[in-house]
C-alpha cells in the first residue's frame, strides 16, 4: 500500500510553510498508524505572483496595495501569526523588505528535483522558506538563490526552468493525496491525516 501526496505551493505564501508543518505533524502521527504504507511527498510549484518584476517589490508597500490600507496588513499578519504559532512558528516580518518573484527559485527546485531527487527538493524547499520567511533573503535575487543551492550541493543552472504542474483549484496551499482526496489551504493536522487515512481505506 502506498500514499502519494501532491502539494501545490509558492514560497513567499505564509500558509504554505504553515501547511508544510502541520503535514510533517500529520506524517509522523500517520506513520505511527500505518508503518506498512509507503509514504511519497511530490511538491509542485505554483507561482502565485508572476508579474511581480524580477528584482521585486517593496514589501510593505506591496501589502499596502494589494490589501488596501496598512491597518489591513498589520491585521492580516497578526492572523498568520497567530496561525503559525500553533504550527510552532514566529514569523518576522519585519525583517522582510522585499517581495520577489519566484520564478527563479521554483526554477532552482526543478533542478534539484531532476539531479538529486525529491527528498533534495523538500529540504531546499525548507531553506528557502526559512531564507525568506525568518532571514529577510529576496528569493528573486540571482546571488541568494546561488548561495543556498550551493550550501545542498546544487551548483545553480541558467538552463533550469519552471516546470508547472496541474493540481486542483487556483490557490495554495493545496493537498492531494493518492489522486483522490483534495484540500486547500493550511488545515490543521488532524484534518490532513483524516484525509490520508481515507484515501488508503
Amino acid at each position: 500500500m502506498k500514499l502519494t501526496i501532491d502539494v501545490g505551493f509558492d514560497l513567499v505564501c505564509p500558509w504554505c510553510l504553515i501547511g508544510q508543518r502541520e503535514l510533517g505533524r500529520a506524517l509522523v502521527e500517520f506513520r505511527e498508524r500505518y508503518p506498512g504504507v509507503a509514504v511519497a511527498q511530490r511538491w509542485h510549484s505554483l507561482q502565485l505572483l508572476p508579474g511581480i518584476p524580477d528584482e521585486g517589490l517593496p514589501f510593505h508597500p506591496f501589502y499596502v496595495q494589494r490589501l488596501g490600507s496598512a491597518a489591513a496588513v498589520s491585521a492580516r499578519q497578526a492572523q498568520v501569526r497567530q496561525a503559525g504559532r500553533r504550527a510552532g512558528l514566529d514569523f518576522d516580518f519585519a525583517s522582510m523588505t522585499v517581495m520577489p518573484n519566484t520564478a527563479g527559485a521554483h526554477a532552482l527546485l526543478a533542478q534539484a528535483r531532476v539531479e538529486q531527487g525529491e527528498g533534495a527538493v523538500q529540504s531546499l524547499i525548507e531553506a528557502l522558506f526559512e531564507a525568506h520567511f525568518f532571514g529577510g533573503a529576496n528569493l528573486g535575487d540571482p546571488d541568494t538563490l546561488a548561495c543556498i543551492a550551493r550550501e545542498h550541493g546544487i551548483e545553480p543552472s541558467e538552463q533550469a526552468a519552471l516546470s508547472p504542474y496541474p493540481l486542483p483549484g487556483s490557490g495554495v496551499p493545496v493537498f492531494v493525496f493518492n489522486g483522490r482526496e483534495v484540500l486547500s489551504g493550511a488545515q490543521p493536522a488532524q484534518v490532513l491525516l483524516e484525509a490520508m487515512e481515507a484515501s488508503v481505506c
